[in-house]
């Protein structure tokens, strides 16, 4: 108010979350792990397009180093059209993602 404004404005998103469709959301993601043993982890993510027939998947492993420290990698390979055409000139969402490989290395303190 020093500054010589004279309106405040509160926005508040409250309720929003209650309108998302959940059960679509959650169709579009599924995820599966599995502990190989208490230092290695096996984990694969499938990413699925509701609106055109592609998907994003990827399989990851991770290793515990110790207590603090965690490493891990991964690929992701995209499946779908890629390829524009007359019926559909913006070709799948995933169908453009080539295969890619990450690397990640997590330190917790």
């Amino acid at each position: 108010m020093k500054a010589g404004y004279h309106y405040v404005v509160d926005a508040d998103l409250e309720g929003h979350v209650d309108t998302i469709q959940h059960d679509r959301l959650l169709a579009r993601i599924r995820e599966s792990s599995y502990q190989v043993h208490p230092l290695w982890a096996l984990s694969l993510l499938l990413m699925t397009n509701m609106d055109d027939p592609s998907s994003l998947l990827s399989p990851s492993v991770s290793y515990s180093i110790s207590n603090e420290v965690s490493g891990s990698g991964g690929l992701f390979f995209g499946f779908g059209d890629d390829t524009p055409s007359l019926e559909s000139p913006i070709p799948s969402e995933y169908g453009l993602v080539p295969a890619y490989v990450y690397l990640s290395l997590t330190v917790f303190f």
